[in-house]
């Protein structure tokens, strides 16, 4: 038996008589591999053995997969379910514990989603009524669908990134950017950003000079940024003297096929004139001419209620590794 993450239910996989086992926890990255693993081979219980048989795959047992009642403990369901079942399509209510499921693909997949589609709606509220008021008045709303969930989000990719290196090995807090806009040089004075954002580096959101992601979940679209976005002079230096001391090995990163895929190129704002150690080499590599050295992939707003979102960032990020290593393996 599988259970999935706090507030999800119970998928059982085996082909014997129902039986109760002890409930073994999982993150979601598991538990999405279990189901996508047995989602073509569904099980039906039968209401009068709790048996379990085989059936192929196909709309109907999607949608009115069921499991014999059990007399278990209280069970922690999704969103707005109850303990109801559905039982040959229709209704059956009673204590349906740990080892039961009586809920559509679709509801368990929604239930593995980081974040419901509120998530959106309140960003798109905010944006007609960008003010204190309206947002004090939506606190809960906002600390439900938009703070906590973001939070949870964070700690998973600091998590996936931390296994791949210890730098990352921060708190969501040391990552994660205030809702609240800087109005003090802003012709806008509007109090709230449009968007969750944070900074995944060793520096967490202080960290701006070192690797590591930056994403941001918006109405808008989704994006994940790496390379070097404000970088300040003598690293602007570095960089150029290493791109232009071999710049075949810059070329191959940023023409990768992944990259370009994901990327599409490194971004900038550009100088007019280049110091003159840098003219020779910019004839053959005009992204010397850059300043800023970034490189963003950006996602369809709807994705945010993907039960993939984890996996779609960690894969934009294992693209943008070795371009974020070679920009910030400078020499002093």
């Amino acid at each position: 038996m599988v259970v999935l993450p706090k507030g999800t239910v119970a998928i059982r996989s085996q082909t014997s008589r129902l039986k109760r086992v002890p409930v073994r926890w999982m993150g979601k990255s598991k538990a999405l591999r279990f189901l996508r693993k047995y989602s073509s081979n569904w099980r039906r219980a039968s209401s009068s053995t709790g048996s379990f048989r085989p059936e192929r795959p196909s709309s109907a047992s999607k949608e009115r997969w069921v499991s014999s009642p059990t007399s278990a403990a209280s069970q922690s369901f999704p969103r707005g379910l109850s303990s109801t079942a559905t039982r040959g399509g229709e209704k059956s209510s009673g204590s349906f514990g740990a080892a039961m499921v009586g809920l559509t693909y679709r509801q368990i997949t929604d239930a593995m989603a980081w974040f419901t589609a509120d998530y959106q709606r309140f960003f798109k509220d905010l944006a007609a009524h960008n003010d204190r008021d309206w947002f004090h008045a939506n606190k809960k709303r906002y600390e439900t669908s938009v703070k906590k969930p973001f939070e949870a989000f964070v700690q998973e990719l600091i998590d996936r990134m931390g296994k791949l290196d210890k730098q990352y090995r921060i708190t969501p807090k040391e990552a994660i950017f205030r809702i609240h806009r800087d109005v003090r040089f802003s012709n806008d004075k509007t109090p709230y950003k449009l968007n969750s954002s944070a900074l995944i580096t060793a520096g967490g959101r202080k960290g701006m000079g070192l690797p590591g992601m930056y994403f941001e979940l918006g109405p808008e679209h989704l994006r994940a940024y790496g390379g070097h976005y404000m970088p300040d002079k003598d690293t602007l230096y570095q960089v150029r003297t290493k791109i232009a001391k071999d710049p075949k090995a810059f070329r191959k990163l940023y023409e990768g096929k992944r990259f370009k895929e994901l990327f599409g190129g490194v971004r900038g704002e550009r100088n007019k004139v280049l110091p003159k150690e840098f003219k020779a080499a910019a004839e053959g590599e005009p992204l010397l001419f850059n300043k800023q050295f970034y490189y963003f992939s950006q996602l369809p707003a709807g994705k945010v209620t993907s039960p993939q979102l984890a996996e779609l960032f960690m894969e934009r990020f294992d693209a943008m590794r070795p371009m974020n290593d070679y920009l910030f393996s400078l020499k002093g």
